[in-house]
């Protein structure tokens, strides 16, 4: 069976590659949203993303052979793409609560609604690379190394050190404009 699916996909066989889309669709289905609590659109959505990364792979043939059933590729990679979701949501609370609790103080004397409006408007007029860094950390959610790439930084440590002048601005900046002292 591993052979003909892999054979069927590299030959663009769309009759075979549809048969396999249907074959365990409902199945996964049920599953992602018994163990993970994930809506219908969010499955479906799921579902097509990991059937892309299953032909993609076999078509770029990073893929070569399949050791297991068909099925249990397909619900390892939705699983792998599940848990990186729930990484990513995990990760994104985690750096909000960081910068709030870093920012306490000054933060606790200002409406929450508000001050989220402010520091937004704030970040929108901070000069680069501090709108950059805390951006791309706080609202984009990468790491220190992935923005030390994207800005051609050389480590992740120059980028922390950065980021912590970038906040300390932000944090005068919007004392400054609520004229807390």
């Amino acid at each position: 069976m591993s052979n003909c699916v892999i054979t069927s996909i590299l030959n663009n066989d769309n009759k075979a590659i549809e048969g396999y889309y249907h074959s365990h669709r409902s199945h996964f289905m049920s599953w992602a949203q018994l163990n993970y609590n994930i809506s219908l659109t969010d499955c479906q959505d799921l579902y097509q993303e990991v059937m892309i990364i299953l032909v993609t792979k076999i078509q770029n043939k990073t893929i070569t052979t399949i050791t297991t059933s068909l099925k249990t590729l397909i619900f390892g990679i939705g699983k792998q793409l599940i848990r990186n979701r729930l990484k990513l949501i995990y990760n994104k609370g985690v750096r909000e609560e960081l910068f709030y609790h870093e920012h306490k103080e000054g933060f606790n004397k200002i409406e929450t609604d508000i001050r989220s409006v402010l520091i937004m408007s704030i970040l929108d007029d901070m000069k680069e690379p501090c709108r950059s860094i805390l951006k791309l950390f706080y609202i984009d959610n990468l790491s220190l190394k992935e923005i030390a790439v994207t800005l051609n930084y050389k480590s992740a440590e120059c980028v922390k050190v950065q980021k912590h002048r970038c906040l300390k601005q932000l944090k005068e900046d919007v004392f400054r404009k609520l004229k807390i002292k």
